[in-house]
């Protein structure tokens, strides 16, 4: 919503092991939720520091072996380089990409906006795209990340595998993402937590808000860009399709947002609610009181 602005421009998942940004080198992330920091980023700084810059290259590309294709490309190449005449910023969106926030911000001088997502509706719909996560795998080997944030969960970690419901993998990769943001709350005042319900719930004040913050102008454009994309008359849920190796995937960033806010209500279980809440609740009471919790 807020790349809707001339001022900036929209990047997308750069930290996703599975997404190259076009014009770019693809990021060698070593997995995913990479923790990064000044000690281990030498294999990133070089890449990450032309995609900051909006140095974009067509040669990055796979070669365009039709006339649409090369037509695309030089499309894209034209719309980077009047972006970066202009001087248009790079907002990058990227859950992925939560344990290198910091380094982010302190390397490229970032600006950081973390959203927070009741956890029901988080293990919610990580249940309806089935999208699974080996922690162990995944978290275990990241020495640093788990001795500065993630000890307290060590064992829970080593005892889960993809053989375990999707709530409880689902659950536990919501507590310790929310468990390293409250941390990011207490050393990082400077940065910008916002609530996902407050988003969704009042669109056009919340990013109003969120825009003053961050400097960027609320100007007509974006408004109207907020209002279209979380309006009542939006389907009530954000579509899915299915991608390269049958992985679901959102397939617009237009719904109801009022009405998406609450869709875990229809999704879960009362079972799978108070399930989740049980395996959360240690973390999630810093977010979210009882009421939160109320279908």
């Amino acid at each position: 919503m807020l790349s809707e602005s001339p001022s900036h421009h929209y990047v997308h998942e750069p930290f996703n092991p599975t997404v190259k940004v076009p014009g770019y080198k693809k990021l060698n992330v070593r997995c995913w939720f990479e923790h990064v920091h000044d000690g281990n980023a030498h294999h990133l700084v070089d890449d990450m520091q032309r995609l900051i810059d909006g140095r974009y290259s067509a040669f990055t590309e796979q070669l365009p072996f039709s006339p649409s294709r090369l037509r695309s490309t030089i499309r894209q190449w034209r719309a980077h380089r009047r972006r970066r005449h202009a001087g248009s910023k790079p907002l990058l969106k990227d859950p992925v990409a939560v344990f290198a926030a910091e380094w982010i911000a302190q390397r490229f001088n970032a600006s950081v906006v973390v959203s927070i997502r009741h956890p029901a509706a988080f293990v919610s719909s990580i249940k309806r795209l089935g999208w699974r996560i080996d922690h162990a795998k995944e978290f275990l080997h990241q020495e640093s990340l788990m001795e500065r944030y993630l000890h307290p969960f060590e064992e829970e970690i080593a005892s889960s595998n993809l053989n375990d419901s999707i709530i409880d993998q689902a659950a536990l990769t919501w507590k310790l993402i929310y468990h390293v943001v409250r941390c990011y709350q207490d050393e990082h005042p400077e940065w910008h937590f916002v609530h996902h319900e407050a988003l969704s719930n009042d669109p056009d004040r919340e990013f109003g808000v969120l825009a003053q913050r961050l400097a960027i102008e609320y100007e007509p454009a974006v408004r109207s860009a907020v209002l279209d994309a979380t309006s009542s008359e939006n389907p009530s849920e954000i579509a899915l399709s299915t991608g390269s190796g049958g992985i679901k995937t959102t397939q617009s960033v237009k719904a109801d947002s009022r009405a998406n806010a609450t869709a875990w209500h229809r999704r879960l279980s009362a079972g799978e609610t108070t399930r989740i809440r049980s395996l959360v609740e240690q973390v999630s009471e810093h977010f979210y009181d009882d009421a939160s919790w109320i279908v």
